[in-house]
């Protein structure tokens, strides 16, 4: 790693703030000075969370704040039965090719299997249109303009549920039903 060198006196070191450049959904980017000789100091960047778990130091803002999305994209993806605290800390039980999946799944609608099972099983997938609503579809839509296009023939309905939508991308939203065991 190489880290941002700064010439500065120790004790200006000591009275300079950490610098806050990220705090979305309990998870916090901060830029500090850690003193290496009497005239210079090294800037690391911290991502945590408010709890206190440490998620890496780096040393350009821009690989720290790329972390914390990771990390608040993961954290928003466990079910809400966790605290984001609860959550965060299974973060290390992850492999980086798990992390990645969880990643590429956030774009989806989330919803649990829990949901699924209450809900008829001739709906087979769920998309999100780019107004915002949700449609449930027995065989699967291909996207069109600004919206989801069912199969010739096939039916959809209107999600009555009330889902969470953070950082789903319309676009990307199409949600099969998962395998029922």
């Amino acid at each position: 790693m190489s880290f941002e060198i700064v010439r500065i006196g120790s004790e200006a070191v000591m009275n300079t703030a950490p610098e806050c450049v990220f705090n979305r959904n309990d998870i916090q980017v901060r830029g500090s000075l850690i003193p290496l000789t009497r005239s210079e100091a090294q800037r690391v960047w911290f991502v945590s969370s408010i709890h206190g778990d440490e998620f890496g130091q780096f040393e350009t803002k821009e690989k720290a704040i790329d972390r914390a999305l990771i990390v608040e994209k993961v954290a928003l993806s466990f079910p809400t039965g966790l605290t984001l605290q609860q959550a965060l800390k299974q973060l290390d039980e992850f492999t980086a090719e798990e992390l990645m999946s969880i990643v590429a799944d956030m774009d989806r609608l989330h919803i649990t299997r829990e949901v699924w099972e209450l809900i008829d099983d001739r709906w087979q997938f769920a998309a999100m249109d780019s107004d915002g609503a949700v449609v449930f579809y027995e065989e699967e839509p291909f996207l069109l303009g600004d919206g989801w296009l069912n199969q010739d023939g096939s039916t959809y309905s209107q999600c009555p549920l009330k889902l969470n939508l953070h950082n789903v991308q319309w676009d990307k939203s199409l949600t099969k039903r998962p395998e029922m065991e």
